[in-house]
């Protein structure tokens, strides 16, 4: 048995909660989740039945002979996260376009949901700059480790763990990773592949979200030196702008195909669609970079029935409205970003 140990540090704060849905803790059930996520959005060229059948091989399944080959923990003497006593994130506050002129703190928004606006956060989480150990014990062959090394990488610093994660919380760097095998310790810090060189791919749209030759990748102008915040603000102030600027602020015709539902469109056919848009960071040169990743899929193309809110049809036109939406969203996205090369 392989085992390799993880020593991780929080790059945002993360929303990671327990049973109860509010109290912070790293669970392994959290985290094994995003694995899942990821090694999904790695493999969107593989048939639906392909794809089951190997994720059950190496996470688990719902037959009892399909136990996970791929066991996380958090080892307890390691993990010196400690939940947060703020009461309320720094101020970046800013108006923008449609909004009736009430200046948005960035992060509240970005938080929305762990933070109300009326009664702060809504649930406790970790600070930036925590340290903690993940370690993955694998039963599989080397091919599917490395499989699941590289999903680690893009949970770590694209996806990211807890509520909120899309929105640029939740991120982490890993700072060492150490190999066990045969009793010998081995650091392969260095040979871990870097999370952009993972994002290359030529494959075609899948019908979940993943990566393919469609996808665009957006940097901030330039690093951002001192905390988290600074850098969070400036990409999270591009998502806003982009969003505002899709249609004024009571018409939701074109912002469901960004994400859906959106609470107060009575319009709305599809159930819950994630959206398509990944905020997150990345330490460079004694700062930090904002990205934000757009990984399209086939949002509105070939759903069914348990797709579709109960007596809604989906227009003849869903999905040049999706394509038209999305690609006006981009447009304002390099307003105030950069378009990156992959």
């Amino acid at each position: 048995m392989k085992t390799i140990t993880f020593t991780c540090e929080t790059i945002t704060p993360m929303f990671l909660s327990g049973a109860d849905g509010s109290t912070p803790e790293l669970r392994p059930p959290s985290i094994k989740g995003a694995l899942r996520f990821w090694w999904r959005a790695m493999n969107g060229h593989l048939s639906l039945e392909e794809l089951k059948k190997q994720e059950s091989e190496i996470f688990g399944g719902t037959e009892p002979a399909q136990r996970s080959r791929v066991i996380v923990t958090c080892p307890k003497d390691k993990n010196f996260l400690k939940p947060s006593v703020k009461d309320k994130f720094p101020e970046h506050r800013k108006n923008y376009p449609l909004s009736r002129n009430t200046p948005v703190n960035i992060l509240n928004y970005l938080a929305y949901g762990a933070y109300d606006y009326r009664n702060g956060f809504t649930h406790g989480f970790f600070d930036e700059k925590q340290k903690f150990d993940i370690c993955l014990k694998f039963i599989i062959d080397e091919e599917k480790i490395n499989e699941v090394v590289k999903a680690f990488i893009l949970m770590c610093y694209i996806g990211g763990l807890g509520s909120k994660s899309r929105n640029g919380f939740g991120k982490i760097k890993i700072i060492s990773a150490i190999e066990t095998k045969s009793e010998s310790n081995i650091d392969i810090t260095k040979k871990l592949p870097k999370w952009k060189d993972l994002l290359k791919n030529t494959n075609s749209k899948s019908k979940f979200t993943s990566l393919s030759n469609s996808e665009l990748l957006f940097s901030a102008k330039e690093v951002t030196k001192g905390n988290y915040d600074e850098a969070l603000k400036v990409i999270g102030d591009a998502y806003i702008f982009a969003r505002k600027n899709m249609q004024d602020g009571h018409t939701y015709d074109v912002r469901r195909y960004i994400a859906s539902p959106i609470n107060q469109d009575r319009n709305a056919f599809l159930e819950r669609h994630s959206k398509s848009y990944f905020l997150f960071l990345d330490e460079e040169l004694e700062g930090f970079r904002g990205y934000i990743l757009f990984l399209p899929y086939l949002y509105v193309s070939d759903i069914n029935n348990d797709s579709l809110k109960k007596g809604k049809s989906v227009p003849q036109d869903a999905i040049q409205n999706y394509n038209n939406a999305t690609e006006k969203f981009n447009q304002k996205l390099q307003e105030k970003l950069n378009l990156v090369t992959l």
